[in-house]
């Protein structure tokens, strides 16, 4: 962070406290549409080292209605938001939205990761995010409070089975008309969003299930956008649930062609297609072995092909992966490429400093030393900027903690923390805690409820100093507390909230368009039919768990439709959820739209890689611009070649 910066945040963390209405306006008042109207919180999560809540970023709730169809129905949604104004002093008017994927997955417990990747969009235009409905902090209406307090232990723990049966009746029994939670009225909820926000044109950029979102938004929805960014893209028209082993046999595809087209790579590992199915295929029948004669499963040679994309700041693992294929292939001692890859857990040794200290062309004693002081410096620049990345943020909790919380919810928290550590050495009473502890923030925010708590669960001194605390503390200050505690509880469960989100989804609009029977089909078209095997055992148990809703299938949902809207497609080579074919599927009914495909990038590829980015800024700021494949061969691997090969 540049010094100036650095002392402007830490000024506005110290200084008086912001009146979000100076910056955002009408956003901070209650929003531009009064029937969607906008509440402002705290932001959930730390929204990253430079920005300060209430100048550079504002975060709350827009309420919206259950269904669009029925707007005056008494049922209701609170979607939760972030906007983050633009580094520019003359932004464009017209934002980037980032729709995020899923579904159910929600952006804001990690808005600091997205603000970042989003940041260069900041430079010219704020950027907006929000969690749609039945995703992440937005899924409250559908979550199943009854289940997560009496099964707190397994929820955390994200133990599957019975306990997603309970959450599943429990939301069946509601009130809630789980219908509704859809990509149609999603599509509504963004353009309502985009309404009360104050912003008349505005950007898209999606990322997986954000992109069917977009697709829907363009379809039925499509005042005031004005370009789509669809990257890692599944659209509506591809049944999701029959593909599930299309992306692995289409990144397969793409591994080889690239390995084809290098002349070194193709001299080394000829016909690597056949070789690759010839190892799937031994492995499927359980026939492969390594050099000490032990069976080597199918999943061990999948990995590399999933493992690749999980590293996102790591060396990639791709140049090594022909020879590893071939080194399954030959199962003998000598295998260099398995080694390395496979013995280091698929990160890679990376000392990139070693390696410039050792390729550098200067020989002379000063510019070998001025080499290494400027080295040195980078190392303690990189060291410096990590130490403000934790520090700043650390900054923001103290002064929120003294200020706006008051000192007695700040004593309360560390008093709880420290007396709660007693019950950790016994897990049954650890166990009742959680789920008395589950079932007290779900309550009224009450001193009588907490102190109530107190007494069940603490005894003697704690007990007393607990209680002491409590009955000190003012209304405002209990509200707090409870708002912060039902917070950790959230984040706590967020891994299980997400995967029933997902199921609500899926099973009630996509599945009825899939089958098993439609999966197994597909095995006949794949250039290596064993990655139907390696999927069937997760394509079984959704089919499975879909059985526990009824299907709420749209009509037209799976036909393709014409849009004027610019368009860009991404796709990447590694990606295992979308296809990157599936690009330009999506825009074959599009009379301005383009699509790219990315080498050594994964789901979202803009995640990746630096020239991605900048294309997509580029395609923001100009839509009718159109892009070569300059970026895509910049990316592509330089292949390693086995010692063995000669």
């Amino acid at each position: 962070m540049e010094f100036d910066k650095v002392m402007a945040v830490i000024a506005a963390l110290t200084g008086e406290p912001v009146d979000p209405a100076e910056t955002f306006g009408d956003i901070a008042r209650g929003g531009h549409h009064d029937a969607f109207p906008v509440t402002i919180n705290r932001c959930p999560s730390a929204p990253g080292p430079s920005e300060v809540e209430g100048r550079s970023i504002i975060c709350g709730s827009v309420r919206v209605p259950e269904d669009h169809d029925a707007p005056d129905a008494e049922s209701h949604i609170n979607l939760q938001f972030a906007v983050m104004k633009s580094r520019s002093g003359t932004p464009a008017e017209d934002p980037l939205l980032y729709l995020h994927g899923g579904p159910g997955s929600g952006n804001l417990d990690g808005l600091a990761y997205f603000a970042q990747v989003f940041d260069p969009w900041r430079q010219t235009r704020d950027v907006i995010m929000f969690d749609q409905r039945a995703a992440g902090l937005s899924s409250a209406n559908v979550a199943c409070h009854e289940t997560i307090t009496d099964q707190i232990d397994a929820v955390v723990r994200d133990d599957k089975g019975a306990v997603f049966e309970a959450c599943f009746a429990e939301l069946q029994s509601s009130a809630r008309d789980l219908s509704k939670y859809n990509t149609l009225q999603n599509a509504y909820d963004t353009r309502a969003v985009m309404q009360t926000l104050g912003y008349e044109t505005y950007n898209i950029y999606g990322i997986s299930y954000g992109t069917k979102l977009a697709l829907e938004v363009m379809r039925s929805a499509p005042d005031g956008v004005r370009s789509v960014i669809l990257d890692g893209v599944i659209p509506p028209w591809i049944p999701g649930y029959d593909t599930l082993a299309t992306p692995l046999n289409d990144s397969m595809e793409a591994l080889v062609t690239e390995c084809a087209q290098d002349t070194a790579c193709n001299a080394a590992y000829p016909d690597l297609g056949s070789v690759l199915n010839d190892v799937l295929n031994k492995a499927e029948a359980g026939e492969l072995t390594g050099p000490d004669g032990d069976v080597v499963p199918l999943e061990a040679v999948v990995s590399m092909f999933e493992m690749r994309a999980k590293h996102l700041s790591r060396l990639s693992i791709t140049p090594y992966m022909p020879a590893m294929i071939y080194e399954f292939a030959r199962g003998e001692a000598l295998s260099p490429a398995i080694d390395l890859v496979y013995g280091n857990g698929f990160i890679l040794p990376d000392d990139r400093m070693a390696a410039l200290r050792a390729g550098v062309t200067v020989n002379d004693h000063e510019s070998r030393t001025l080499l290494d002081l400027a080295i040195s410096q980078a190392e303690t620049l990189k060291e410096t900027d990590h130490g403000l990345s934790l520090t700043l943020p650390a900054l923001r909790d103290a002064v929120r903690r003294s200020r706006d919380l008051g000192p007695l919810a700040a004593v309360l928290d560390e008093e709880l923390s420290r007396a709660g550590t007693s019950a950790l050495g016994d897990p049954s009473r650890t166990v009742a805690m959680a789920r008395d502890f589950a079932a007290l923030v779900a309550g009224s925010p009450t001193a009588e409820a907490l102190t109530a708590f107190v007494a069940m669960h603490f005894e003697g001194d704690a007990r007393a100093r607990l209680s002491a605390v409590i009955a000190a503390m003012n209304t405002e200050e209990i509200d707090e507390f409870f708002r912060s505690a039902a917070m950790s509880v959230q984040f706590s469960s967020v891994s299980f909230t997400n995967t029933v989100d997902l199921w609500i989804y899926a099973c009630q609009e996509d599945i009825p368009f899939n089958s098993l029977a439609g999966f197994e089909e597909l095995r006949s078209t794949y250039a290596y039919p064993a990655v139907t095997t390696y999927w069937t055992p997760t394509t079984t148990q959704y089919f499975a768990i879909c059985e526990m809703f009824d299907h709420h299938p749209r009509e037209n949902f799976q036909v393709p439709f014409a849009s004027d809207i610019p368009t860009l497609a991404i796709g990447g080579t590694w990606d295992q959820q979308t296809s990157w074919k599936w690009g330009a599927a999506a825009i074959s009914g599009f009379s301005d739209a383009q699509a790219l495909v990315f080498p050594e990038t994964g789901h979202g590829s803009v995640l990746y890689a630096r020239c991605v980015s900048d294309i997509g800024l580029a395609f923001t700021h100009d839509p009718g611009r159109k892009f070569t494949d300059t970026c895509a061969q910049s990316l592509k691997p330089e292949f390693y070649i086995a010692p063995w090969v000669q």
